[in-house]
């Protein structure tokens, strides 16, 4: 059986949706694990633009959720990543997720993981998708105002007796203001799984539509978020090399653009 997990945040603009992408795409694309990204925030979905997806799919989370079509009619397997994604819809229309719970059971059944990019904060769609996954990670910013969010999340899941894996301390840029790890270790009573610097190169790879990881693999940032998926998985990290890193730092590789297609439409 597949392990189902949410990623969550106190509130929005820690990186979330940039953590979900990445970490799916190392796990599927380094470690070859069978994943699949469900876009959970059903208000406002931008997983997919991480992909370079900008037009909806013939089928969403939507359909799926409605009745009209099974899950696998849904799934969009990114050939570049190796990652299988669900869209919510971009347009407007009634959704249920009371009906979300029976997707996932059938999901994990033939994944190693399904991941839920949720909405950040507190919201209804949230606290129901919270009722939903096994396990969760919960990305913060070395800031008192991301923090103090993110123990109103933590508390809601202690509450509702979930396995919270630890907190992913996002977007640090090593300032003096910045709240230290320990610090955020007392307060929280949770691990800190990793903790990823600020790069300009990811808004840019956003820009591309291309996970980071995919668009400059051994950069420090890339690093970070691919020892987060060998811990999640109890797989050695192997560090790149000196040459593998200065190809990195003078932009020295070869960039290609990821291609869409249907799971269940064959390959040539």
């Amino acid at each position: 059986m597949g392990r189902i997990i949410g990623i969550l945040s106190g509130k929005g603009g820690v990186g979330k949706t940039t953590l979900s992408a990445n970490l799916g795409t190392v796990l599927s694309h380094e470690y070859k694990k069978k994943v699949v990204l469900i876009d959970g925030n059903v208000t406002a979905p931008n997983l997919d633009l991480h992909f370079g997806l900008y037009d909806e799919f013939q089928y969403t989370l939507r359909d799926v959720l409605n009745g009209n079509v099974p899950i696998d009619q849904a799934i969009n397997l990114c050939s570049r990543t190796g990652v299988k994604i669900v869209q919510s819809p971009l347009s407007k229309g009634k959704l249920n997720l009371k009906n979300l719970k029976s997707v996932l059971r059938k999901l994990e059944k033939t994944h190693d993981f399904v991941i839920l990019d949720c909405a950040p904060a507190l919201g209804e769609e949230v606290y129901q998708i919270m009722d939903m996954i096994d396990e969760a990670i919960i990305v913060t910013m070395p800031l008192i105002p991301e923090v103090a969010s993110a123990l109103k999340t933590i508390n809601t899941l202690n509450e509702k007796k979930k396995v919270i894996l630890g907190l992913v301390v996002n977007r640090a840029k090593n300032k003096k203001y910045e709240l230290k790890i320990d610090e955020i270790k007392a307060v929280s009573k949770l691990p800190v799984l990793s903790v990823i610097q600020e790069d300009t190169k990811i808004p840019y790879s956003i820009s591309q539509g291309m996970p980071i990881v995919i668009y400059d693999k051994n950069s420090k940032v890339s690093t970070q978020f691919r020892r987060l998926a060998a811990n999640l998985i109890g797989q050695e990290f192997i560090e790149p090399n000196i040459l593998e890193r200065l190809a990195s730092l003078f932009n020295l590789k070869k960039r290609t653009e990821p291609i869409f297609i249907q799971e269940n439409t064959p390959q040539f």
